[in-house]
């Protein structure tokens, strides 16, 4: 059986795709990173969204391991067209 985590980016400057971690969302990912090593179960893949903030969050985690940081652009977000909330 494989079991999946799903894991939120830590605190961001923005919500942008080049939006960096702020100070403290750098200190989350860190402690992410002590998280995921106590886990009583092994992670074997990495899997990441594109944006900057996604990577940032579990890079140091990714590095601690050693394992690969695979980027799938098929994790951005989607947006709505803007024509459907537009009052014009």
């Amino acid at each position: 059986m494989k079991t999946f985590l799903l894991v939120r980016h830590c605190e961001a400057e923005g919500q942008e795709a080049k939006a960096s971690l702020t100070e403290q969302g750098i200190q989350q990912a860190q402690q992410l990173m002590y998280y995921l090593n106590k886990l009583s179960y092994p992670i074997d893949k990495i899997i990441s969204s594109p944006y900057k903030r996604a990577v940032q969050t579990i890079e140091p985690y990714a590095k601690d391991t050693g394992l690969p940081l695979h980027i799938d652009t098929r994790l951005e977000e989607r947006r709505l067209a803007d024509s459907l909330f537009s009052t014009g």
